[in-house]
This record gives C-alpha cells, sequence and structure tokens, in this order.
C-alpha cells in the first residue's frame, strides 16, 4: 500500500493518540516518541521530531495541552480540561466512524 495512504491515516489519528497518551501522564516529546517507535509497529514508528511536534504545536494552539519547563531543558506536555473533553469526544467520534468503515468493508452485496 503507498506511504500516502498511510501518512494520511497517520495525520488524521495522531491528535487524539497523543492526548490519549498525555491523559495518562504528562510527557515531554521523545517520550511519546519513544512509545510511538516502540510500541507503534508498523503504523507508528519511524517517528521523528518533525512529524511529532507540529501535531504537539496544533494540540497547544488548541488548548488542548500546554507545556511546562520540566527544569532539564525539556518541557513536559500536560492535557488540559479542554483537552480531556477534546479526547472524550474524539474516542466517541472514533468508535461510530470505525464502525461505519466496517461496515463498508464488511458490506456484501445482495443478490
Amino acid at each position: 500500500m503507498g506511504d500516502h495512504y498511510l501518512q494520511q491515516l497517520k495525520r488524521g489519528t495522531l491528535e487524539m493518540i497523543f492526548l490519549s497518551l498525555l491523559s495518562a501522564k504528562p510527557m515531554y516529546g521523545g517520550e511519546i516518541m519513544t512509545i510511538l517507535n516502540t510500541e507503534g509497529n508498523p503504523f507508528f514508528s519511524g517517528a521523528r521530531e518533525g512529524s511529532v511536534y507540529p501535531v504537539f504545536y496544533r494540540l497547544e494552539d488548541a488548548g488542548y495541552i500546554k507545556s511546562v519547563p520540566n527544569g532539564k531543558q525539556k518541557k513536559d506536555f500536560h492535557i488540559t480540561e479542554k483537552g480531556l473533553q477534546q479526547l472524550e469526544a474524539m474516542k466517541a467520534y472514533w468508535a461510530e466512524f470505525s464502525k461505519s468503515v466496517n461496515y463498508f468493508l464488511n458490506r456484501k452485496e445482495e443478490h
């Protein structure tokens, strides 16, 4: 399958994945990249700063996360209350969306 298709799927799900990871605990970007690279095979491995940090910036601009200096020349990302609400909405939407996609993938033409 083409890389373009996978890139589009990843782009549409990374914000939800990041919010989910941050709902468990605050993390810095490198931690999330490590999780993606070690636990996200085969679809999310190969995460790099150039693909990860723009997601953080979008989430921060939307008010879903905030960055907090951790004293080690790094910033931890914390999910906000607004981010928790957004995550719940995303999870509900994802459940319905995937249900709909699965319906079409498994649909048999009636004869």
